[in-house]
Order: structure tokens, then sequence, then C-alpha cells
């Protein structure tokens, strides 16, 4: 176990004047130049002009960090919560230290384009564990989680004009941990998957192709954006709509932590956040409506 004596308050985040809009190359193309000894296109990050698209999303985070900056969030101390999940991030290799100081969020886009990716990133909150995200408190009172439901299946159907039919992880012959991966993983990838994804499936007794196949057979209406690589775009749409959640909750003065498709509040802010995801959503995709879960939370007892 860790010893709170080797431990000593460390200040660390990223400065306040640091790029904040972030553009990165294909890291396919960075390391086949790399491999090849090709000068050009090496480096990860690219030097970029700036757009009114660039100018807005650098303002609007700039007012997200302000609020962020003195936000009172941090790891309960009791039932060790803090000790425990930083030996377990240790154990595990994950994520890097904790520390609870990092409240500075950037965004990056990926393969040299601002349709791809554009997530929020860099809130010491976003390293925490998911079991342990409960234990987080904002100004010394409990936080909720929610979260968007099946967002990127949803978003799929919504983006064509129709409405999921029932759970769309549920893929016979899945378990549905095994096949929210899955459809991730196909969404996310194009014709190359881990030795982990395909071992995955295949523990489960089914074969990789009998599986991709049971994913298409459930979802025809949105076939054509497994393997395509549509993950990236969508995360394009869905960072934007956690930009327009952040800034509405800030409109109402209230504290509000990213994780990609979920948001950590004070309890009390419940319903003010889940009005602002719904309406972000529906500001996205025409009205539509998305389910939004409640996730355990230190108010449900139990610890």
């Amino acid at each position: 176990m860790f010893d709170t004596e080797d431990f000593e308050e460390i200040v660390i985040g990223r400065a306040p004047n640091a790029e904040t809009i972030i553009l990165r190359r294909d890291k396919k193309l960075v390391r086949r130049n790399k491999r090849l000894g090709i000068n050009a296109d090496t480096e990860p990050q690219i030097e970029y002009p700036d757009t009114p698209d660039t100018i807005r999303m650098r303002e609007n985070l700039k007012r997200i960090n302000a609020k962020l900056r003195d936000c009172g969030a941090s790891l309960l101390p009791g039932e060790n919560a803090f000790w425990k999940c930083a030996e377990r991030m240790a154990q595990k290799g994950e994520r890097g230290p904790l520390l609870c100081t990092q409240n500075h969020l950037h965004r990056v886009f990926n393969n040299g384009s601002f349709t791809d990716g554009g997530r929020l990133v860099g809130g010491w909150w976003q390293g925490v564990p998911r079991e342990y995200r409960k234990f987080i408190y904002i100004s010394d009172i409990p936080s909720i989680e929610l979260d968007y439901a099946s967002l990127h299946p949803t978003m799929l159907y919504h983006q064509r004009g129709l409405d999921v039919d029932g759970d769309p992880y549920a893929i016979d012959g899945l378990p549905r941990d095994v096949a929210k991966k899955l459809f991730n993983a196909l969404v996310n990838g194009r014709s190359h998957f881990s030795q982990d994804t395909r071992r995955m499936v295949t523990d489960t007794g089914m074969s990789w192709d009998d599986a991709v196949s049971a994913v298409r057979e459930r979802h025809p209406q949105i076939s054509d954006s497994l393997g395509s690589g549509a993950g990236v775009r969508l995360q394009r749409i869905d960072s934007d709509i956690a930009e327009d959640v952040l800034l509405t909750m800030l409109d109402q003065g209230i504290t509000c932590l990213p994780i990609h498709d979920s948001f950590i509040v004070q309890f009390c802010h419940e319903k003010a956040l889940r009005d602002a995801m719904q309406a972000a959503y529906g500001r996205q995709f025409q009205g539509w409506k998305i389910g939004i879960e409640r996730k355990p939370s230190i108010l449900d007892g139990g610890g």
C-alpha cells in the first residue's frame, strides 16, 4: 500500500496560456515517415492558421477553464479512496499518476483534420477508473455522474433520421459488454483490429467473422458505418455536444466535469445537467432525444 507520508502536495498542470486547440497528424503517417527517414510530417502536432471556428472554440475553453481552475474537485479521503485509486492506477500502469491539480482542458483533433476527434481532455478526473468516480466531491459536496446511453450507435441512427430499436448492444450470441466493445471497435476501425479485440470475441465461443456478421445483421440501417473509421467523426460531434453542455452549465454558475460522453456535477444539480445534456443533443440532432443514465453514486449507499 501507499504510505501517505511518502507523498507531498505537488501542483502540476497545464500553463493557463497553453494552446487549447490542438491538431495532430495521422499517427500512421508519422510512424511511416519516421521509419522511412522522411523529414517532412514527422512531428505529431500541426501548426494551423486560425479560423472563426478555432477562435470560437479557444474562447469557449478559456471561459470553461477559468471556471475549472478553482473548481474544488477532489477525491473523497474517507475510505482511503484516493490512495486505493492511486495504488490501482500505479499497479496497472493506468493513465499516469493521479494529480488533482490538473484542471485545464484542451481539445485534440486527429488525422490533420478538424472534422476528426476534438474531445476535451486534460482533467485529472478523466483518469480516475470508473468505479472510483463516485468518490469525487466538488467543493466538499457529493457528486453524481450522468452518461449518454449508447451514444455512438444512437448518433448513427439519428443522423439518418431513424429511431433506435431497443438496446443497440443487445446482439444474439454475445454478452452485452463484448457486443458494446465490438460495435465500437468496428465503428472506430477499418480493417485491422487488435488481437485483444479478436480474443475478447472468440473467448465467447463465437468466431470473429460470425460476431461481425451478427453486429451487421442487428444494425442493417447503419451497417455502412461499420469498418468505416466513422468513430473519429462522431467524436467531433460528441465533443461539440460536450462543449455545449459545459457552456450551458457555466451560464448557470455550475461546475461541470466532462468525461467525453458523461459529466459530473454536485448531486443537487442533477436535473440541470440532465436538461442541459438533452438540449445539447437535440440541438445537434434536430430535436431527437437520447437516453441519459445515472451512474452509481456515493449517495446510493454501500461506500
